[in-house]
């Protein structure tokens, strides 16, 4: 068990970075909604910046993450004969609701938007709700992930036999690409896919409405997490990656290829549509999100299968200096708009914008939502934590 846990400190690392990544994104992002819009966004779409606003990529890691721990997690107890529904759904919930709870009722203090709708939120449908009319908005993850725990579950128990899982799995993948394509491609979806509400609030609830928060339009991510669960719950691939130095190399460098390819693409410029052409502008819409979630699921089985070349990046990502980070990543997912636009509108009151400054505006929101999020941690999502998990111990043990 300790050398299981000791593997899998390589998820801290990608935990952490995807969240420190959307966190950052977002400090420069909320400047739209306190400052005069055209110019923020001028601003805000600096070339410079292109890493940083990439961030919405570090949503669909988070999502690949969510499919292996979760199907990791009921793989395992599956073999062993013993999965518990509901242990399995009281550990759900607890890590859930509190904080949860109390991140809305600070919401309904801080930022008193939508409130006849937080009602969306407490049944995990928000991400269904159209987006102008949504409360704590960027919730909308919860409702993808809430819908994951439900139905994954429930589905394999019906499914007896596990030679079947890959397969199923493989389908799931090519039907979620599926439903993908048919959407964007009948609802003559083009790029730019990013927008403020301030700025351009037709195109933005467009853009959220049809493309980016629905659950039938995100799930890819969660199954190619899933693949690399069962993959390395079920078959020898921790052997093979293991021990083949030539598969190995060709995968990583496949993967970071395809990163980098998405990565280069500024899928937020006014004119990037018209300028990569109707036929690649649907393109990176359809596979953008499934594509990097392939290639991250990829890198983490390789990571975790110890394979030849990828140890440096393994010992990078299981460094100590992640695991808080990644432990607070629930807490800080759930304040940091919260942090970052209280801090604007009643401390900074920002105007005009410089570069120096916005790397200022990251040196100082980033650690302090984090800050905050200690307190939600420790004081709330913590404690329900332990509570649950000594309960549903001494369940399994009575």
């Amino acid at each position: 068990m300790r050398e299981e846990t000791a593997r899998l400190r390589s998820v801290d690392g990608l935990r952490a970075l995807a969240m420190i990544w959307i966190v950052s994104f977002h400090v420069l992002y909320f400047l739209s909604y306190v400052m005069d819009p055209h110019a923020a966004w001028a601003f805000f779409i600096n070339t410079r910046f292109n890493l940083i606003l990439q961030a919405p990529f570090g949503i669909d890691v988070l999502f690949v993450l969510s499919g292996f721990l979760i199907g990791g997690y009921v793989f395992r107890e599956l073999k062993r004969g013993r999965l518990s529904m509901r242990t399995y759904f009281i550990r759900r919930a607890a890590r859930l609701f509190p904080a949860y709870l109390a991140a809305l009722a600070l919401y309904a203090v801080v930022l008193p938007y939508n409130l006849s709708h937080i009602w969306a939120n407490l049944l995990f449908v928000n991400n269904y709700v159209p987006f102008a009319q949504q409360a704590m908005g960027w919730t909308w993850t919860l409702g993808v992930d809430a819908h994951f725990y439900v139905l994954f579950p429930l589905a394999i128990l019906l499914v007896r036999d596990n030679r079947w899982y890959l397969p199923l799995l493989v389908a799931a993948l090519i039907g979620a690409l599926a439903v993908r394509a048919f959407v964007i491609v009948h609802a003559g979806m083009t790029l730019p896919w990013l927008t403020s509400p301030v700025y351009d609030a037709a195109h933005f609830n467009r853009v959220f409405d049809v493309l980016y928060d629905k659950t039938h339009m995100r799930f890819g991510a969660i199954v190619c997490g899933l693949i690399a669960a069962y993959l390395y719950e079920y078959t020898s691939a921790r052997d093979v990656l293991s021990r083949s130095t030539g598969l190995a190399l060709s995968l990583s460098l496949a993967s970071f290829a395809v990163l980098a390819a998405y990565l280069a693409v500024p899928g937020y410029l006014p004119n990037i549509g018209t300028r990569l052409g109707g036929a690649i502008s649907t393109f990176y819409l359809v596979t953008s999100d499934y594509a990097f979630a392939a290639a991250i699921a990829c890198l983490l089985l390789l990571v975790l299968c110890e394979a030849p070349r990828s140890r440096t990046l393994a010992a990078w990502l299981s460094a100590r200096v992640w695991y808080w980070p990644a432990e607070l990543s629930y807490s800080v997912f759930l304040l940091n708009p919260l942090v970052i636009l209280g801090t604007y509108i009643f401390v900074l009151h920002p105007s005009a914008m410089t570069f120096p400054k916005a790397i200022g505006y990251e040196l100082l929101l980033v650690p302090f939502t984090y800050a905050a999020a200690a307190l939600l941690y420790f004081a709330v999502e913590r404690p329900f934590r332990r509570v649950a998990r000594r309960y549903t111990q001494m369940k399994l043990t009575g």
